[in-house]
């Protein structure tokens, strides 16, 4: 078989997989095809018993997909692929994003990718072996799966008290951190109760953890002249103070 027979072979089998994992069509298509391929470490000439998991940037992602299935994504291809492919794998516990240190903060430049270890069990019975039985296990404990991963990310979160009690979550990094400190320490010390906490943003802008806009009361910011917010362009923490 000629190699490109064998890239194409691949793409519809890495589509077959994906289909019967049960994403939705914009999630087995071509792109996200290679992009499976490729976090499985699958080559044309792999067997998929073979099947490996690796942490892959999404530069490396790329990188792979030009050298072995010949489709060069353009460096910026890479938050269409992050965004459209990755993000949604991740969501169906498809791929672990950074398996190796859950505390990375969301916009580091180490952030990787790997297959869940129930999905390379999928893989390396496909396609003569049990791999629809591996596949079935996979969505019976697919609300496990994505509990507990839920649960490793939260630990890693920096809680922030809000002035009226209530706590919310940022993604781990040193920028959410300076939010929580100037919640806790500036505001604290220097507006004290009549502080109005009117925006706090959060770096995990792509992913569903309240994004930019963790907190934000435009209405009340406009009332005092403070215009719309463009998401360009967002500071990091807004607070009012009502006795000045």
């Amino acid at each position: 078989m000629s190699t490109k027979k064998q890239r194409e072979k691949k793409l519809k089998q890495a589509k077959e997989i994906l289909k019967a994992l049960g994403m939705p069509k914009a999630q087995y298509n071509d792109r996200s095809g290679w992009v499976f391929l490729t976090l499985a470490n699958i080559k044309p000439e792999s067997s998929w018993s073979n099947a490996k998991s690796p942490l892959l940037p999404t530069v490396d992602i790329m990188q792979f997909i030009r050298e072995y299935y010949r489709q060069d994504y353009k460096p910026n291809s890479r938050e269409t692929i992050r965004r459209q492919t990755l993000h949604q794998f991740e969501q169906a516990r498809i791929v672990d994003r950074n398996r190796d240190d859950p505390s990375r903060p969301t916009n580091s430049k180490n952030n990787n990718y790997s297959l869940n270890e129930s999905i390379l069990a999928v893989l390396i019975e496909y396609p003569a072996g049990e791999w629809m039985r591996k596949v079935e296990e996979y969505k019976k404990n697919l609300t496990d799966l994505k509990s507990l991963y839920s649960k490793t990310l939260d630990k890693e979160k920096i809680p922030i008290t809000l002035p009226g009690g209530k706590e919310i979550l940022l993604s781990p990094g040193k920028h959410n951190q300076l939010h929580a400190d100037i919640v806790h320490e500036f505001c604290s010390r220097f507006i004290g109760e009549s502080g109005r906490l009117l925006y706090i943003g959060d770096t995990a802008s792509s992913r569903n953890e309240g994004g930019k806009l963790m907190i934000l009361e435009s209405e009340f910011l406009e009332s005092i002249g403070v215009p719309p917010m463009s998401h360009d362009k967002l500071p990091d923490v807004v607070v009012f103070d009502e006795k000045r």
